[in-house]
């Protein structure tokens, strides 16, 4: 009686008790795995597919998939709202026309300010490009129908991953209801751990991020927002909360030399060998810690930046709350305009995203596809940015969902009940990751191509100065970027030479931050 009462306990006992995401940025998925045949069973490029360089005329050529994708992205794909539906060329009357994914070259052909050189679009990583990525999809589980849960860009997509919602924003930079400066104050998934009694951190490598939601302002968010020298401290001493949240490298570490760039995967300005890099030294970490076995590692892309991929995304999906769409315009204030061939974009889905599972409760060799119906809560559910939230709730107990939209997502996870024990033959250690610098033209002595803030930085710029009351150096004021100032990223610029000092004045003002009530 006493084996059989022990055996049960064990069967309770949850199986992961530490889940870790890292949050990379705008890479799709035939643009990573696409190429990658050294990676069976995904459903992966033919070699054929192709965009035509003129929508209304034929005649004009193609562009086929090519591989060779440089590690420094020589060219940034158009990936706002807008271009996203023009990519996609969706046909039929709304709501539910098909995606017929034949606009990629043509939209950036239209937005390019060189029209010659838009093939990159098409292009994706030879097979072997990416050891790191390709070791762990083989080694552990990778979906191959996993979409970004907004069919538009960077904001929406994060907040959808974070809170189920984006809460009316559709496009980066916008503030809550088209207010300048306004953050959104929609609950997140870290709120609803710590009501249930469980503990997270949010990671940063160099300075914090995505403060223009509210509850990440608030005391209780940002005691748990620390840098990467928590995770490692948690991984080593087996340590780990039960969601650690992990944001790369926006700026740039000199003291690590060619590795030291950004090291988010966003184009240019990232070296993908530097995102390599930080996945092998993350599953490293935690495969050497005493938590590992109670342990999974997510890591996602928030949206597929542009590129172009093969699959057309599911036209349906529930609209996450009541909060209908808010289209800003330019110049305008308050919610005006919407999507010009009516479509709802919270009721569909965008491209694939590459995401990768590990744990050593996860079969050798999975292949995540279309979800099964004993899997899918609801007959058109799909796996989505808010399948992070979804499986969080039930891993965790949470008492209910943040939206609609979670409720609806596939969880995953069933994927850690298909073994008896944990395994022991998970690899200590990964491939080397590449050599930085491959592609493109490294100007900046930790290999990246651009020497002055990224977008992401000049908004960090602008809203520390606003919650610090302060001004950061005068060169760096003079290219700070707030909410609802998208347009002027384009057309201002950052002096050369800048990214270091952006790097450490946003780190320092990280620490002030924090430690303000």
């Amino acid at each position: 009686m006493l084996l059989a009462a022990q055996l049960a306990l064990v069967l309770a006992e949850p199986r992961i008790k530490h889940f870790v995401v890292i949050y990379f940025e705008n890479r799709a998925f035939d643009h990573f795995f696409g190429h990658q045949s050294s990676i069976p069973g995904i459903d992966r490029l033919k070699g054929n597919e192709s965009n035509p360089k003129n929508l209304s005329d034929p005649s004009a050529g193609h562009i086929t998939v090519f591989d060779g994708a440089p590690y420094i992205a020589t060219s940034h794909p158009q990936h706002g709202y807008l271009p996203y539906q023009e990519k996609f060329d969706i046909q039929g009357p709304y709501p539910h026309g098909t995606p017929r994914m034949d606009g990629f070259v043509a939209t950036e052909a239209k937005y390019s300010q060189n029209a010659t050189k838009v093939d990159f679009v098409m292009q994706g990583f030879s097979d072997g490009d990416l050891p790191i990525s390709a070791t762990l999809a083989k080694e552990f589980a990778v979906f191959d129908h996993w979409y970004a849960a907004f069919p538009g860009p960077s904001w929406p997509n994060h907040m959808m991953s974070i809170s189920a919602t984006s809460n009316g924003d559709t496009q980066t930079g916008d503030g809550y209801q088209c207010q300048k400066s306004k953050a959104y104050p929609q609950k997140t998934i870290f709120d609803s751990l710590l009501e249930a009694g469980h503990e997270y951190a949010r990671i940063y490598n160099d300075s914090a991020i995505e403060l223009y939601i509210e509850s990440f302002n608030k005391p209780a968010a940002k005691a748990r927002t620390q840098n990467m020298d928590r995770f490692f401290s948690d991984a080593a001493k087996g340590t780990l909360p039960a969601l650690t949240w992990i944001a790369p490298r926006q700026g740039v570490n000199t003291s690590l030399g060619a590795w030291g760039g950004p090291n988010s995967d966003h184009p240019n300005c990232c070296d993908v060998a530097l995102g390599e890099r930080l996945r092998k030294d993350v599953y490293e970490a935690l495969r050497a810690g005493p938590g590992w076995n109670e342990t999974a590692l997510l890591f996602t892309w928030d949206d597929p930046g542009g590129f172009f991929d093969h699959v057309p995304p599911p036209m349906s999906a529930p609209a996450p709350d009541e909060q209908p769409p808010c289209f800003c315009g330019k110049g305008e204030g308050g919610c005006k305009g919407s999507d010009p061939r009516g479509y709802n974009p919270y009721t569909r889905l965008g491209s694939r995203l590459p995401v990768v599972l590990a744990s050593p409760w996860v079969k050798k060799g999975t292949v995540v596809g279309t979800p099964s119906e004993a899997h899918r809560p609801f007959a058109d559910s799909q796996y989505d940015g808010t399948s992070i939230a979804a499986t969080l709730k039930r891993l965790f107990g949470l008492p209910s969902f943040l939206t609609k939209r979670d409720a609806w997502a596939v969880p995953f996870d069933h994927l850690f009940e298909e073994l008896d024990a944990p395994r022991s033959d998970a690899p200590m250690h990964l491939p080397p990751a590449p050599t930085p610098g491959r592609g493109g033209t490294p100007t900046s002595p930790w290999g990246t191509d651009c020497d002055d803030p990224t977008r992401r930085m000049r908004r960090s710029l602008a809203h520390f100065e606003a919650v610090l009351g302060e001004e950061a150096p005068p060169r760096l004021h003079a290219c700070a970027a707030p909410f609802g100032e998208e347009a002027a990223l384009w057309t201002s610029s950052c002096e050369a030479g800048t990214m270091q000092e952006a790097t450490s004045w946003l780190g320092n003002a990280t620490e002030r931050w924090r430690r303000r009530a």
